[in-house]
């Protein structure tokens, strides 16, 4: 790998990393507008089983229904 004298490298602004405004921005535009990952098939193979996680702020509840097809749900209260 090649160095270059005289160029200093680009970096995000430190508050990139740490403002909570920003990490919203991009959870919503990001992670919000894509499939992401609650757990692993392995982890709900059996009917009948359930694995949970958080994904962003929204609790979610995967489970294997008795046909042997997962599913996922938001974890709220109606």
């Amino acid at each position: 790998m090649a160095l270059t004298i005289g160029i200093a490298p680009h970096t995000l602004p430190a508050r990139w990393y740490t403002d909570p405004a920003i990490f919203e921005r991009e959870r919503d535009a990001i992670f919000g507008t894509s499939w992401q990952v609650a757990c692993f098939s392995p982890d709900v193979a059996a009917p009948g089983s359930y694995a949970t996680a958080t994904l962003g702020d929204r609790p979610v509840v995967v489970v294997r229904d008795a046909d042997g097809t997962p599913r996922a749900f938001y974890n709220v209260c109606q």
